[in-house]
């Protein structure tokens, strides 16, 4: 008789540019958790009229019979606030309604930077001339598309999900409270919520994952190879090709990596206070979760970089 195909009991929700690439890889390799090796399968946003039957194949396969907790890693998920995500909740209410949630958040500010970076090496935002350009244009509601800015509105997704499912059902990190201080005690409370308390982890938890490009020569440089590919499936096809070029101009420009002026930095604070503040509330944190920044401000990375570069 033919073992039934195991049904997600988990969801690595997002955000995206949060550590999730490397979080879904160090829970694969602890006993009990099953993700498959494709992270994010989109099933609940674009792959949707794939069916059931496609998504659960990814399931279908050795190792996940045996495990307690059956997941997988979809960032856009949580990003219920565009368009093209919006049904996500709802229908893994539908798929799941019994299921838990993992969610990792990130300065929305130092999340939008390194989002940025990601999209425009990939070609995704029409050349200017520079990065303060399409940030400039971005924040004047110039470019629509990507929603870059969008995805770091944590509490009106969260809110919705709170709406379908009941919040004991979620485990929220702060990206800098949790990953750069202490994974391995990120990874047992997240174990523990799956239904495997006492477990240590197993495997190496240092490494760097979905590294991007850093200066403001490799930015412009992966923008302009980007958009001269024009056709996204061959610039998805030579993503990583175009990334590794763009690290090359990152080494040889000898450029520090591309931060935001102090102007920019708290025009983005400011366009994410009202929902920083309904966050707090959601979560019952008597403290921002993001203290202000002043200056010239960075992109926040760990003390040691060499277990992770989330940006």
């Amino acid at each position: 008789m033919t073992a039934a195909v195991r049904r997600p009991n988990f969801f690595i929700l997002g955000a995206q540019k949060c550590g999730t690439t490397w979080l879904a890889r160090v829970l694969a390799r602890q006993p009990g958790i099953y993700l498959p090796p494709e992270k994010e399968p989109h099933y609940f946003t674009r792959h949707f009229d794939r069916g059931e039957g496609w998504y659960l194949r990814h399931f279908d396969r050795d190792g996940a019979d045996e495990a307690v907790a059956v997941g997988e890693a979809t960032p856009n998920y949580l990003a219920v606030t565009c368009a093209a995500n919006a049904p996500a909740a709802e229908r893994i209410r539908r798929f799941a309604p019994e299921a838990r949630f993992v969610v990792i958040l990130r300065n929305p500010v130092d999340r939008f930077l390194s989002a940025y970076k990601h999209h425009a090496a990939r070609g995704r935002l029409p050349w200017m001339q520079g990065p303060d350009q399409h940030i400039a244009a971005l924040l004047d509601n110039r470019l629509k598309t990507p929603a870059i800015l969008d995805y770091g509105l944590y509490g009106a997704q969260l809110a919705r999900y709170f709406e379908l499912f009941d919040p004991a059902q979620f485990r929220v990190f702060v990206f800098e409270e949790t990953l750069p201080v202490n994974p391995a005690a990120l990874v047992r409370e997240i174990a523990a919520f799956l239904g495997l308390p006492g477990q240590e982890p197993s495997g190496p938890l240092s490494r760097r994952e979905n590294v991007t490009v850093e200066t403001r020569a490799g930015i412009v440089a992966t923008n302009l190879l980007s958009g001269w590919m024009r056709c996204d499936a061959v610039r998805h096809m030579a993503g990583g090709l175009i990334t590794g070029v763009g690290r090359a101009v990152d080494a040889l420009s000898g450029q520090a990596p591309f931060v935001l002026s102090a102007g920019v930095r708290r025009r983005l604070e400011a366009h994410y206070a009202e929902d920083s503040e309904h966050l707090r509330r959601l979560l019952g944190r008597a403290q921002p979760l993001w203290p202000q920044a002043h200056g010239e401000a960075p992109v926040a990375t760990p003390p040691d970089e060499t277990w992770l570069k989330a940006a």
